[in-house]
Parts: structure tokens; C-alpha cells; sequence
């Protein structure tokens, strides 16, 4: 099975990045945001590599833009993995009340998908600590707790509180797209 991943404009603020894979090519889509100045990230993806392809197709997008904010619309690692590398690069994260991620939950989850691995060589080679490498615990900058409206970069962006997959689902609305 090819794992592909796609990125495309929906609008003159808006991006895609769809197909992000993680083992077994599940797939994760993302995005982010375009200001004048700033790019906000919609979810970072399973891993530092992931992190880092949408962190590079923002770049490509608007390269003067500085990439400020990450914002994850729920706790499960497809959506969060990734927060460290934006982390990094001096993003502030914005997520429920209810997302975050602990060491222990990391090193659970690793250790999980590690013996999950069909072949036993590559789970006594532990490969999916490889996959996770770079992966740190994280709690929100900004913790949503009611419908929310931010400006960043002149541009407004409404988050509502959207229970249902899980309690920490918000949805993210840029009324100018």
C-alpha cells in the first residue's frame, strides 16, 4: 500500500494536508491557516516527521510567515505527537482543557504499538520507538474551556467546543473562508 500525503489551498487562508500516515499507512489529515504574517497549524500529526511536513508545506505556502500557534481539535496522539517540534520552533499550543500528553502516556503508547508489530524481529528491534523518537509530553499554552474567539493576524478564528469522538473535540471556523 503507497501512503500519500497532499496538501491543497481551500481558500485563500486555508490549507490541507491530507494522507499523513502513521504504521500500517493510517491516515491523519491536518492543516493550517494563512495570515498576512502568521500561520496558524491545525494539528500536528503522529510524529516528528509528520510534524515536520506540515511544518515545511506552511513554509512553502507563505515563507515570510512566522508559524506562532498550533492548535489540536482533540488529545489522541494522531493530532498531538507532533506538538514538540512546533514546540521547538516557538509555537504556543491551543487545545480543550482536556489535551495533553504525559511521559508515561507516551512511553504506554510506544510500548503498545511496539508489540503490536507483526514481524518479532522488528518488535525486538523495538522500531516503533524509532517512529516515535522526538515525541515529548506537552500540556496547552491556551486551554479551551467554552467557544472561543482569537485573533491572530487579523484574522479571526472561532473555536467551538464539539464533543463527541472525544471530550476534547473543538472545531476551528475562519468566517473570511
Amino acid at each position: 500500500m503507497n501512503c500519500l500525503n497532499l496538501t491543497m489551498q481551500l481558500s485563500d487562508h486555508c490549507y490541507a494536508v491530507t494522507g499523513l500516515s502513521h504504521s500500517y499507512c493510517f491516515f491523519v489529515n491536518a492543516g493550517f491557516i494563512i495570515g498576512d504574517n502568521e500561520t496558524v497549524v491545525i494539528d500536528t500529526g503522529w510524529n516528528i516527521p509528520t510534524a515536520k511536513t506540515i511544518y515545511h508545506y506552511a513554509q512553502v505556502a507563505s515563507p515570510k510567515n512566522k508559524i506562532s500557534t498550533v492548535i489540536n481539535l482533540e488529545s489522541h496522539y494522531d493530532h498531538t505527537f507532533g506538538n514538540s517540534y512546533f514546540i521547538n520552533k516557538g509555537a504556543k499550543i491551543i487545545a480543550h482543557k482536556n489535551t495533553k500528553t504525559t511521559e508515561k502516556e507516551i512511553n504506554d503508547y510506544i510500548s503498545d504499538a511496539n508489540n503490536r508489530l507483526y514481524y518479532k524481529t522488528r518488535r525486538e528491534n523495538k522500531e516503533a520507538y524509532v517512529y516515535f523518537d522526538g515525541v515529548r509530553p506537552f500540556e496547552p499554552d491556551i486551554k479551551i474551556t467554552e467557544d472561543t474567539k482569537l485573533e491572530i493576524d487579523n484574522l479571526v478564528i472561532d473555536i467551538f467546543l464539539a464533543p463527541g469522538h472525544t471530550d476534547s473535540n473543538i472545531m476551528v471556523y475562519l468566517e473570511k473562508s
